[in-house]
This record gives C-alpha cells, structure tokens and sequence, in this order.
C-alpha cells in the first residue's frame, strides 16, 4: 500500500525529455576483471517534473577509460545500450543496466580483443548533447572459487573386512623384508 501511495505521488510525465536537460549519473556495484560487467545508469532530468524519453545507443555515449586509452565504449558495441521508453523525473531516479564485456572495444565489437587488467579505470557517460559524467572504478582481481575436497565414506562390511586383511599382508610383508635385510 505504501509502493503504491508513493507511485501515485510521483508525476505524470509532460511531454519529451530535451537531451541536455539529461543527468546520467553512473555506478558499478562490483566490477571484476574477466566478467560482464553491469554498469548502473540512474537517470534523471534537470528541470522537468517529469517528461519521456527513449534511451538508445543513439541518444546515449558510453565509454571506460584508463587514462588517454581508450577501452570500450558503446559508440563500437551499441547493443550494450538497451531501446526503450522511460519516464524520466526530477526527484526520482530511472535505473537502466549497460553491460560491458571488461574487455577492449574493436570497430566490430568482436569477443576477440584482450580483457581489461585489473586496475584503476573511469567510466563517462553523457545523454546525446548532455553533460557529460566522469566516475572512476576499480576493476577487481577475480576471487577463485573454494574447493573443497570431500572423502569417501569409509567401507563397510566384507569391503572393510578385505581391505583390513591387504593392509596386514602389506605389514607383514614389510616385516619380512626389513628381517630379510638384517639377517
């Protein structure tokens, strides 16, 4: 009942989102070297209310840095941009995912390129003739995974009975060999 109250309070959207108006602000929850990597977009507009707007990889520029070097950017991989309507507002943020590979970008956004190292890097993004906004971001070591080795049950019955009675031939017969020896 609160989500709906809320819901009911925001306002109804007036007409078209104008591109510069645009404030992309991005965020990347835990990014890590070797991985897609989901970069958050909250959206929001400067002056309207509420208006719409179609995000799409023509209306929208992103790109990871490191440094001068440029790594990836949606200009070469613009499926990474989903199309679709939004109701951008003033006081509330719209949340829209862009995934990136962590690798390069080529001109054919190909799977082929070098991954991203771990390290230090920045992401900027802007709405078409927006503000652009600048977020530096660690890429993480991957974690391996634990393995944990887990051991037979011991045998039971006529299994543990034979394997009782190799294990005192085996004795014996180091006996035998180490008297064999001294004698």
């Amino acid at each position: 009942a609160a989500a709906a109250a809320a819901a009911a309070a925001l306002p109804a959207p007036q007409g078209i989102c104008a591109d510069p108006a645009i404030v992309v602000t991005p965020s990347l929850p835990s990014p890590v070297a070797g991985a897609d990597v989901g970069i958050l977009l909250d959206l929001r507009t400067r002056f309207s209310p509420a208006c719409t707007w179609t995000i799409s990889p023509d209306q929208l520029v992103l790109k990871v840095t490191s440094g001068e070097d440029d790594i990836w950017s949606t200009q070469q991989c613009p499926q990474a941009v989903p199309t679709q309507d939004l109701v951008l507002r003033r006081a509330v943020s719209t949340q829209v995912q862009v995934v990136w590979s962590a690798r390069r970008s080529d001109d054919d956004c190909t799977n082929r390129t070098t991954w991203a190292l771990p390290g230090f890097y920045h992401v900027l993004v802007a709405a078409l003739a927006g503000e652009p906004t600048d977020l530096q971001f660690e890429l993480t070591k991957p974690v391996p995974a634990e393995i944990t080795e887990t051991l037979p049950p011991q045998a039971t019955g006529a299994k543990q009975q034979g394997a009782e009675a190799k294990q005192q031939q085996a004795e014996q017969k180091a006996r035998s060999t180490k008297k064999a020896r001294q004698g």
